[in-house]
């Protein structure tokens, strides 16, 4: 299948050979194998790259075999247009391509015809993605009805023999590749830093050396210009014991760079500094040799001490793929030689494939998984986040009234009142385990039916998505946003989860009814939740609601929703809602008929079963899921509550990121974890009347 472009070369899809099927009655062949095509071909949800294809697999929920043995499909011998090579592999692009000359260095094929090879129809196909589209049921699958689709990885167990990456390596690439970049920004500011510093310090021994001069007699036009290294000054009276040209660096800064760690070693008249950097950070300071004929001079001080005391330090610090909350230990000890040692330490994990630490005492807990809140208005997600476990480090919004709302509600968090695209500000580690993104989704909304005066900005704040992925560089996290962006704007679902596989990130995502979760009002979002490179994707929560069915509960109702509200709740006064006209009264023992928007409940129940009175703010916020501790603000209550995404859900989801989180951070402290995601490779055997082909066989359909 598939079409011819414009030089007359195939552009479908290919098969990857698993068996040889011959017919004995009509000598027919066919091929069975799992399909791949080309990423060009899947909306703009993957890059657009030559050669550059995805498995595909269409699988039901409902069956008990792996995905990719559901995803099989057959084709018979005479669709099969041409042979191609197909390299498996986890690495990131563009490793292992065609780009990658070290990697086919020395093959014949590319040693002599690199430059005349046609690279779409010859040079070798790469794998790195499967997209798994899932149906509930084989039903649902003939009527088109998608339930979710998955983007992901390709395993390590799925790749080629030495073609892949361990998933340690990926994580760890995943957080140093932005630490590298912020490490040699750091490294430039403290360079100039340190220029001025010498300086000023210049200036200042200039000054005392043209003193030194007038007083011993010298006049300022005999004296030779400090400034010049090439000078010497000669005096006439009492001449100066030692003259220091303070214009000449005399500090030399050496790097060696070894395979397993890499040693900046800093040379001066003072001592010797070095630095290693492996999975710790461990800094040291060995003084120089006393010198009886010249003092140390210290720069950095105003006054040049007349003694300096010998001290040798050392930081130990965590690796910078995890983000420690915990206060470090100072402590203090005495050598034999009068010397100081100061210790900096924090408790340090080390990745899965190194030695577990040596630890005297008791066993140390694993790290806090530490979570942000992108767009986190009156603090929904955050509420469920904390009801799950979850260390709340940072949110970050525009609106004022919903950051003060947050504030009231949690004061031990980092709340950032700026614009997304301002984050994260100077000298903050914005590093975190889990993180949540809630772009504004007014102007996605089905609701949304003519243009407003922020659509550009909102709009805007969706495209945030990959430098604050970048930034926070989580493990593992979710993203929520309205049905309409699946339903009225595909195109920007699509480019939403490009910026996260343009990362290397694997994505997962549904259109869901909150009501199946356990929200009293049919509240249908698109639910995302992704995973770094190395990480497994969280599996999507199970509904638990829904009509009569053994396995699901019913839905929640109207009354179990607002019911037992205390009676001496500030945000629930009755009589303030009251109304004029009288409304009919309807069956609170139903789902809300309706959803909550910033101005209430649209709908048919957008007032009180009673038909006496509007809701309160403490009745929507019960409406939307939140507890009853939840505090509000005096102004914009009912547009945060309207805003917000519903505790109750973010609970539900966040549950399945925490134990997905938790396994990462034990694998990367080198403590066994319990929870491991199943590979989809499958060890096929050969039916009656079936041939094995080669392993790599692939071909062009």
């Amino acid at each position: 299948s598939g079409y011819t472009d414009k030089g007359g070369h195939h552009s479908g899809d290919f098969l990857r050979i698993s068996h040889i099927i011959r017919n004995v009655q009509n000598d027919g062949v066919i091929l069975r194998g799992i399909r791949l095509r080309r990423t060009m071909f899947f909306n703009g949800m993957l890059e657009r790259k030559l050669n550059e294809v995805a498995i595909v697999i269409h699988s039901d929920a409902d069956d008990a075999r792996p995905a990719l043995q559901q995803g099989l499909e057959e084709v018979s011998l005479e669709e099969v247009v041409a042979v191609r090579e197909l390299i498996l592999t986890n690495h990131k692009f563009p490793s292992l391509s065609f780009r990658d000359e070290v990697f086919w260095n020395g093959k014949p094929i590319w040693a002599t015809n690199l430059l005349d090879m046609d690279y779409k129809t010859q040079a070798p196909l790469v794998c790195r993605w499967v997209v798994n589209y899932v149906y509930e049921d084989p039903t649902t699958r003939k009527k088109g009805l998608l339930g979710h689709t998955m983007i992901r990885t390709l395993q390590e167990a799925e790749c080629d023999e030495k073609l892949s990456i361990p998933d340690s390596e990926l994580r760890s690439q995943w957080r140093n590749d932005n630490a590298k970049e912020q490490l040699s920004h750091h490294r430039e500011e403290k360079e100039m830093a340190n220029q001025l510093k010498r300086y000023r310090a210049q200036r200042r021994n200039r000054s005392n050396a043209k003193l030194e001069q007038a007083m011993s007699g010298l006049s300022i036009a005999d004296a030779m210009d400090v400034d010049d290294p090439g000078t010497s000054i000669t005096p006439s009276r009492t001449p100066l014991e030692e003259v220091v040209d303070l214009t000449i660096d005399q500090d030399k800064e050496e790097i060696e760079t070894m395979e397993s760690e890499k040693i900046t070693r800093h040379l001066s008249s003072r001592g010797t500094y070095v630095r290693h950097m492996r999975t710790s950070c461990v800094e040291s300071f060995t003084p120089a040799p006393a010198k009886t004929t010249q003092a140390a001079i210290n720069l950095d001080d105003e006054c040049a001490p007349t003694s300096v005391s010998r001290k040798r330090v050392r930081f130990e610090e965590p690796p910078s793929n995890l983000a420690s909350t915990k206060r470090p230990t100072l402590r203090i000890s005495s050598l034999p030689d009068e010397s100081q040692i100061l210790e900096f330490s924090v408790n340090t994990h080390q990745p899965s494939d190194a030695s577990p630490l040596k630890r005297a005492g008791p066993a140390i807990s694993p790290p806090e998984i530490t979570f942000i809140d992108v767009f986190s208005g009156a603090g929904g997600v955050s509420r469920g986040a904390i009801s799950v476990g979850l260390k709340i480090r940072s949110a970050i919004d525009s609106d004022k009234a919903a950051c003060d709302t947050y504030i009231a509600n949690f004061p031990a968090t980092n709340v950032f009142q700026m614009l997304v695209q301002d984050f994260p500000p100077p000298d903050f580690d914005c590093y975190h385990v889990v993180a949540h993104f809630s772009p504004p989704c007014q102007y996605f909304s089905p609701a949304h039916t003519r243009a407003g005066q922020n659509d550009d900005a909102n709009t805007a704040a969706l495209f945030t998505l990959s430098p604050q992925l970048c930034n926070a560089r989580p493990y593992v996290g979710t993203m929520e946003e309205t049905s309409g962006l699946i339903t009225h704007h595909r195109e920007y679902m699509h480019a939403a989860i490009q910026m996260f596989t343009h990362n290397g990130c694997s994505v997962v995502w549904k259109l869901c009814n909150f009501a199946e979760y356990g929200l009293v009002q049919p509240r249908k979002r698109v639910l995302l939740m992704f995973a770094a490179p190395g990480c497994p994707l969280p599996p999507l929560p199970i509904p638990t609601h829904g009509p009569k069915s053994p396995s699901r509960r019913p839905f929640v109702t109207i009354h179990e929703a607002i019911s037992n509200i205390p009676v001496d709740s500030p945000y629930h006064v009755p009589e303030f809602y009251s109304v004029a006209d009288r409304r009919r009264p309807y069956n609170p023992h139903q789902q809300l008929k309706g959803c909550i928007l910033t101005t209430g409940v649209k709908g048919a129940h957008n007032y009180h079963p009673s038909g006496l009175r509007k809701w309160t703010v403490h009745e929507l916020a019960r409406l939307q899921g939140f507890p009853d501790e939840h505090v509000w603000g005096e102004k914009g209550a009912i547009k945060q509550i309207g805003n917000a995404f519903p505790p109750v859900i973010a609970k539900c989801f966040l549950a399945s990121v925490k134990n997905v989180a938790e396994q990462i951070l034990c694998e990367i402290a080198g403590a066994p974890a319990e929870i491991r995601q199943t590979s989809n490779r499958v060890e096929w055997k050969p039916a009656p009347g079936s041939q094995w082909v080669r392993k790599d066989q692939t071909v062009a359909i």
